[in-house]
């Protein structure tokens, strides 16, 4: 008889008492953390400190994480799957285990052992030493907590002006965080870094994931507010870089929304009002914003739409084209914008401010009539 994920879970809390509780709510979403590390609790209490929100009405949504330190045993005799980043071409990212009532991923990176039921979880390995890849998986829970809800997961970032949000979307580089930090400098809440939750028309509302901006050394380096917090023997590095060197650097670290722009400037749940899709170049001028219908993004379905795998649940994930259809009909009449031409963080912003700032979202005009929106500071 094949033992089932529960029973792996609880063997593993055995082995591994987890007698350090880290509770928070996010999103009306409970999630109850519990490790055997004091290092772990404390970094865990003090990252999602900012992102608490008050009591929700469901406490069937939510899940129970172990996160513990402790041996992981590499899993040799069970069938395995593996999956790749990037479509299927990339390195692997991790190696699945299907078992009865959920799985086990190895994550190959972090070397982080994670089992997943359906309302338990547990992280096993050396979890202090891949906090950010834990904090993935949490998030992960959060996130198909959501899903079960019905809401949709965009590829994108998001900022808020007085409630009112917009989705920054586009293919791997194009500089949504950067985006969403330079928005932040014209007077806008944070909404989230790399995830959005959407739920259907008419509401629209929108949960961010607790999550704080990865940024990279390219950012860090042309951010003003961020620059002034660089060493100067590091600022002295980086600019040295050739460009195409600096954006290939894979030396990401959090910004902490609250250390950087102080409290008050985090808007998990909102409505949204408009999105974005930066189809602009670096090196290239000038920026130019046309409307564009959300149809006009199916090209890219797979740079914006994702999906929960490995952490699906019961009855996995829809494909792709569906997943277009339902994003299809939650954003068809919610108005967008086609950024193209060269990269202009500073303006897109003060476009996106002076756009928000509207009151009421604009008629979507068809996107095959390109009409400039801005054709200069929109100050």
């Amino acid at each position: 008889m094949k033992t089932d994920i529960d029973a792996i879970i609880a063997r593993i809390r055995e082995r591994c008492p987890p007698l350090l509780r880290v509770p928070f709510r996010v999103g009306g979403v409970p999630l109850d953390l519990w490790t055997n590390s004091e290092d772990v609790q404390r970094e865990l209490a003090a990252y999602y400190a900012p992102f608490q929100d008050g009591p929700g009405t469901d406490d069937r949504a939510g899940f129970r994480i172990s996160i513990l330190e402790g041996k992981a045993d590499k899993i040799v005799e069970r069938p395995a799957r593996l999956r790749r980043a990037r479509g299927g071409l990339g390195r692997i990212k991790e190696v699945i285990h299907d078992v009865p009532g959920g799985r086990i991923i190895e994550k190959v990176s972090s070397r982080l052992m994670v089992f997943a039921g359906e309302k338990e979880w547990a992280i096993l390995g050396r979890v202090a030493d891949g906090l950010h890849a834990a904090v993935n998986v949490v998030n992960a829970a959060y996130m198909r907590a959501c899903h079960g809800r019905g809401l949709l997961i965009l590829h994108a970032a998001a900022v808020a002006w007085e409630g009112r949000a917009v989705a920054i979307m586009g293919a791997p580089g194009a500089g949504k965080s950067t985006a969403a930090l330079w928005c932040m400098e014209e007077g806008a809440d944070y909404v989230t870094n790399d995830r959005l939750l959407v739920g259907p028309p008419p509401e629209s509302a929108v949960l961010g994931v607790p999550k704080h901006p990865r940024i990279n050394p390219g950012t860090r380096l042309t951010h003003p507010r961020l620059l002034a917090r660089l060493a100067p023997e590091e600022r002295r590095r980086l600019a040295a870089l050739p460009m195409d060197e600096l954006v290939r650097l894979e030396e990401k670290e959090d910004a902490a929304i609250e250390a950087l722009y102080g409290p008050n400037r985090l808007r998990i749940p909102t409505r949204l009002a408009g999105w974005v899709f930066l189809e602009w170049r670096f090196g290239e001028a000038p920026l130019t914003a046309s409307w564009a219908a959300f149809d006009v993004l199916r090209p890219w379905s797979g740079d914006i739409l994702r999906a929960l795998d490995p952490y699906d649940g019961p009855g996995g994930e829809i494909g792709l084209e569906e997943m277009f259809g339902r994003a299809d009909a939650c954003l068809s009449r919610i108005p967008g914008l086609r950024i193209t031409g060269g990269a202009d963080f500073p303006r897109l912003a003060r476009i996106l401010r002076a756009w928000m700032g509207m009151g009421a979202p604009p008629e979507i005009v068809p996107t095959h009539v390109q009409l400039p929106l801005f054709s200069g500071d929109a100050r």
